[in-house]
Order: C-alpha cells, then structure tokens, then sequence
C-alpha cells in the first residue's frame, strides 16, 4: 500500500522468499502492470558493477529485482543510500555526474533466504515474506485472474497501510 503515497518512507524494502511456484513472479508481473512507466526491473548484479545504473532509476516508484541470486546486495553501502533518503550519485553516459533524490521503493524475489546478517542497519529495512507453496493446480489463466482482482488487493493494501502507517513512518514488520 505504501507504494501510492509519494509521502511513504522509503528506508524499508520488500523481499518475498520462496522455493518456486507460489506467485512471486505473478506479484511482480501484476506491479510492473499496475506501476507501467513508473515500474522497472533490475538485477543486483549490475548494480555494482555500472556507474551508470543509478540514473535509470530515476522518476521510478517501484524497483523490482525477479529472480534475484546476489542476496549479499542486501548488506550493501550502495542499497543502504538508495533507501536513505538522501540524494544518489547519478552518471549518464557521456555526462558530468552529479547526485539526485530517488522516489523508488525496492523490492527483491527470490529462492534464496535473504543474506543480511544481524547488524540493526539491515535488519530494521527489510520487510522478509516467506511464501508459502501452492497446493492448488498451475492455472495458466492465473495472470489474469489476478489482474481482475488488482482493484480489491489494491484498495485492500492501501487500507492497511493507512491504518498501520497514518503519519507514514516505518511499515510495522
């Protein structure tokens, strides 16, 4: 819910765990739907090896990184400043550099237990949700009839989040 409050603090992020087959992907596929231009798709690996990757994450509310096996990113100094709140270093190719305030949120799928250690600087911004295995048939029209659902989850998160986070401080976990 916190996504559609521009206001929302950003200084937590969403990991949903799972060995295969419970939706994660489908999740990610609804937001990336739902957010369009404002949505992208990253890979953590690419975050630390490219000075240039900070600036595609301008004018984006949701980051997502599917499928992601570099689950040591989490410890980072680089996600620590990309939650922060403060400005960002920002290169573009061909370009001086220079440093910007982000307006995205981040959100990690993967199989793998997230690696964070115990420090209080990784543990206070993840919000971990272990998923739990589908027991019900693969329906290959499953995409859409979460689609159809999108109005009632939305407004069902949005209702939560206000309720939890009324002045928009840190999401309860």
């Amino acid at each position: 819910g916190s996504l559609f409050y521009p206001q929302a603090d950003r200084q937590q992020y969403l990991y949903l765990y799972g060995a295969g087959g419970e939706g994660k992907g489908a999740i990610v596929r609804l937001l990336a739907d739902i957010f369009g231009r404002s949505f992208r798709s990253e890979d953590a690996t690419m975050a630390t090896n490219n000075r240039f990757w900070t600036a595609g994450l301008l004018g984006k509310r949701l980051v997502a990184f599917p499928d992601t096996n570099y689950a040591s990113f989490l410890r980072t100094g680089l996600l620590k400043s990309l939650t922060g709140g403060d400005a960002v270093r920002m290169e573009r190719k061909n370009q001086d550099s220079g440093s910007s305030k982000l307006t995205a949120k981040f959100m990690f799928v993967s199989n793998k237990i997230p690696d964070i250690g115990g420090e209080s600087a990784d543990t206070r911004r993840i919000i971990y949700c272990p998923m739990l295995p589908q027991k019900l048939k693969h329906d290959p029209q499953y995409q859409e009839k979460l689609w159809e659902e999108a109005p009632t989850i939305i407004s069902f998160c949005k209702a939560a989040y206000r309720q939890v986070c009324p002045t928009h401080g840190l999401i309860p976990v």
